[in-house]
């Protein structure tokens, strides 16, 4: 969902080679159909149809039907981007028919999210719209699963059908919601289509849309591992959130530093008597530092407090 194919295609080759060396052929064939997917993603198309077709053999001599239909899902959408539109919507039909003989949901809603894809390349958006609309009507709790892909899909055919304020509304909430949920991958897919809308009208600001979705897209090139802290509340983990882009000083995160910092109460040691003071920004004067704290105007009082107690 990053959009970090490499190193997921890392993962999923440790995955093949070690079930290869114990001989289990089945998560062979799902490895398999995971790099296929990924090599898709990175329109390496050649490589993945041959993975994905070992990939089916595998899984169908197995008996594992629903992967081997999402393996047979990529090998639509190699047709699909090569502009083989009739042949990827054949092949979707039968993924769609065959999954929902079995009741594998997941597959049947992404079945029918790439034949509206299908639709909306061949100029009937009003058909892809309808398409959509019943793909999500029928999907029940899958829906969630491809609701950023559906809003996407959603925004373009509401363009090509002359609604452009309607597209711009469901593109801004789809925003909204992957960043809530942490997918830039999904969020930077969307500001690209903003843009696509909005260049004709307003050009400098699609520029600054693609702008930002290549930045995110440079930013998941980068990423190499990623790390989980819990924080007792919100409060905490912005504080945290602050100390870090303090530290660490992270190319992409720009809004934490400078000196504007959460303020900290430092209890000075070069005098006799030890002072409490209001410290902003750099930490480096001698003493202890105690901190951040969320609000100014609390550590003032603190401070307050605290000499008219010492002093009584």
């Amino acid at each position: 969902f990053d959009g970090r194919w490499d190193d997921a295609l890392e993962y999923y080759r440790q995955s093949r080679a070690g079930a290869e060396r114990v001989g289990n052929i089945v998560d062979v064939g799902f490895a398999e159909a995971n790099i296929g997917e990924l090599l898709v993603n990175q329109q390496r198309f050649g490589e993945a149809e041959e993975r994905l077709a070992d990939a089916v053999r595998v899984l169908r001599s197995t008996g594992e039907l629903s992967m081997a239909m999402f393996a047979e899902l990529q090998m639509a959408r190699i047709s699909k981007e090569r502009g083989e539109l009739d042949r990827a919507e054949a092949m979707l039909r039968e993924v769609e028919r065959e999954s929902e003989a079995n009741g594998f949901a997941s597959n049947v809603l992404e079945a029918r999210l790439h034949l509206a894809d299908c639709l909306l390349r061949t100029g009937a958006h009003e058909g892809a719209l309808d398409q959509i609309e019943r793909a999500m009507s029928e999907a029940g709790e899958e829906a969630a699963m491809f609701g950023l892909t559906e809003r996407r899909l959603r925004a373009l055919a509401l363009f090509g059908a002359g609604r452009p304020a309607d597209a711009l509304a469901v593109l801004e909430s789809g925003i909204d919601a992957a960043r809530d949920r942490g997918q830039p991958y999904d969020e930077a897919l969307m500001l690209e289509a903003v843009a696509d809308i909005i260049e004709p009208d307003h050009p400098t600001i699609a520029g600054e849309s693609r702008a930002e979705a290549e930045r995110i897209m440079r930013m998941l090139a980068l990423v190499r591992s990623i790390e989980v802290s819990l924080a007792r509340s919100e409060a905490e983990a912005l504080l945290l959130e602050n100390e870090w882009i303090k530290s660490l000083r992270p190319r992409y995160n720009v809004l934490l530093r400078d000196d504007k910092s959460y303020p900290y109460i430092h209890l000075s040691s070069d005098q006799r008597s030890p002072a409490l003071s209001f410290r902003r920004g750099s930490r480096k004067g001698r003493g202890r530092y105690f901190g951040p704290y969320p609000s100014a105007s609390a550590t003032r009082e603190t401070i307050l407090r605290t000499r008219l107690r010492g002093s009584s």
